[in-house]
């Protein structure tokens, strides 16, 4: 039975015992819990006061020789790398050998001049605007572990135009900070790897801490990668790593290790209390918005405390740590599952529980909207809610009818089957599913129309009604080309549907989203198709995702 489903289930208590009264016997508890001895593991360390006060490991650190993770097993903490490269970074600016509004091609000349200035700025708060690197390697069909550094600079270095202008928007990739350990090799004249070690993990006593930089390195006693595949029977298989990609990750640490940094935090005793500081002051775009990322760092609150943490996956890796100040206490968190994140979450609210508060600072409860008594919705109003919605990041669109007092939304995600949940009104705006107790709102522009949905975690713009014909698809059918990438993507109807082939000759659906606009599985993700200058002639070409261009050739 599946989840909601009735059926027969088995249940078998491995232990019984109350709760613990401290935070270190509750988490202790956690860890005897994910003590299994047939599947990948991890470390845990609390932090309290700037020390740490527990520090525990469970499961296996490699499968193939049931070799067990310890608390000084090094494994990859993938983008738990940025937050030690932005220090870097900071270090060198506090020596007085570059500042954070320096171009970054005084440093790196040859990478492209886009008519305004990328500062260094830019990259570490990752609103420079330059294009994911592990998006255009797959976009050329290139496998993970095949590339070496010097590919992903020349990469850069053939990227035409910026996403957005530099400050202007905030765009997480790896791309930022692959520069940012390029600036400090050439500021320095010393490989990263080393002046990492001299200089940050040395000084921080993180002894069993380096840096991965290119495929085949040895790093001693390290965790293998796993990530769970579900076929007929579920398996562990090892992942391939981002090689090449140090600075944004392939760091290799050990859980005590990553808990002296987050040591750091509390008592900047390499740094100083000014440099920790500025990295964790919220950055400010052009527009004037306020980010919630410092200088490597995501700086938020959580159940009315400040937070400052990060978290990284790379390889079946998976690495985290969080700090809060206001109670001075943190968890560093390292697994060779690379999809632990859930557990994380749950080791930390049922670590902290209600020690999460600060004194006058509260969240709101969760509103019971299912108990908001239903309400009458004219039908003419309720029908101008009809029509299709989505949200271009997450690829996901909901289709709106009405059914008598009801709007029925019908739900068609890539990854299971169509299905329909039913929303009945609360007001003229809002709607609130059931059983899921789930509140949307309907919102109109300046003139009065209905343009888009909020709720479901995001905001839903109103899409045009697309469902072109097999004669219509034709026009999109053909070979088309990019420059940048230098790669051929072939596009062809079949079965009354578009699909795509890739430069590796792998086959997929592309389904249209709204006039000239199609959707597709990861690394093009959309299409967004050209035509001719009156914007109704032949197809011209089409803009991937990620701001990739691709003329028709033929």
């Amino acid at each position: 039975a599946g989840p909601g489903e009735s059926g027969r289930y088995a249940i078998r208590l491995d232990r019984v015992e109350p709760p613990a009264n401290s935070l270190e016997g509750r988490l202790d508890q956690w860890v005897r819990f994910l003590d299994q001895q047939d599947r990948p593991g991890g470390a845990i360390a609390l932090i309290r006061s700037g020390k740490v006060t527990y520090a525990g490991a469970f499961g296996l650190a490699d499968l193939t020789h049931r070799i067990p993770f310890t608390t000084n097993t090094p494994s990859n903490i993938g983008s738990v790398s940025k937050p030690l490269t932005a220090f870097a970074i900071q270090l060198l600016e506090k020596e007085g050998k570059l500042t954070l509004t320096d171009d970054v091609r005084r440093y790196l000349p040859d990478l492209p001049d886009f008519g305004q200035p990328v500062t260094l700025l830019h990259l570490l708060t990752h609103t420079a605007g330059l294009r994911e690197l592990y998006a255009l390697l797959s976009m050329q069909g290139r496998i993970p572990g095949r590339w070496t550094r010097e590919d992903l600079i020349q990469l850069v270095q053939r990227q035409q135009r910026p996403l957005n202008p530099p400050g202007q928007t905030m765009m997480y990739t790896n791309t930022h900070y692959i520069l940012l350990a390029e600036v400090v090799e050439q500021v320095t004249g010393v490989p990263f790897a080393e002046w990492m070690e001299e200089n940050v993990f040395g000084p921080l006593g993180m002894e069993h801490t380096t840096v991965k930089t290119h495929g085949g390195q040895i790093i001693p006693n390290v965790a293998e990668g796993y990530v769970g595949i579900r076929g007929e029977q579920f398996a562990w298989k090892e992942e391939d790593e981002l090689d090449a990609f140090f600075g944004a990750t392939g760091v290799y640490s050990t859980v005590e290790d990553l808990a002296r940094w987050v040591e750091n935090l509390h008592e900047p005793r390499v740094g100083g209390a000014e440099l920790v500081a500025r990295m964790t002051e919220r950055g400010v775009l052009s527009t004037g918005d306020t980010l919630d990322y410092g200088l490597g760092l995501f700086v938020d609150t959580h159940r009315g405390l400040r937070r400052y943490y990060h978290i990284g996956e790379d390889g079946g890796h998976f690495a985290a740590f969080c700090y809060y100040p206001e109670i001075d206490a943190g968890v560093a968190y390292i697994s060779n599952n690379g999809r632990s994140f859930s557990t994380l979450r749950g080791v930390t609210e049922d670590l902290f529980g209600e020690e999460m508060a600060v004194e006058g600072v509260s969240e709101p409860p969760p509103p019971h909207i299912q108990e908001r008594a239903p309400v009458e919705v004219k039908t003419a109003l309720m029908d101008a809610y009809t029509g299709e919605y989505g949200d271009h990041d997450s690829g996901l669109k909901y289709v709106f009818s009405r059914e008598g007092d009801h709007l029925s939304m019908l739900v068609s995600p890539w990854w299971s089957e169509p299905y329909r949940i039913t929303f009945r009104p609360v007001s003229d705006s809002s709607f609130v599913a059931e059983p899921q107790g789930v509140l949307i709102t309907f919102r109109r522009d300046s003139a009065g129309t209905v343009d888009r949905l909020t709720g479901l975690g995001s905001v839903y713009r109103r899409l045009t009604p697309y469902q072109p014909s097999a004669d219509d698809l034709t026009a999109f059918a053909g070979s088309y080309h990019s420059e940048e990438l230098e790669v051929i993507y072939r596009l062809r109807v079949e079965g009354g549907d578009l699909r795509l082939t890739n430069p590796r000759s792998q086959d997929s659906e592309v389904r249209p989203w709204e006039p000239d606009v199609f959707r597709t599985t990861f690394p093009l993700t959309e299409l967004r198709f050209r035509r001719g200058d009156d914007g109704d002639g032949e197809v011209s070409g089409f803009v991937a995702a990620n701001g990739v261009v691709f003329r028709k050739v033929r």
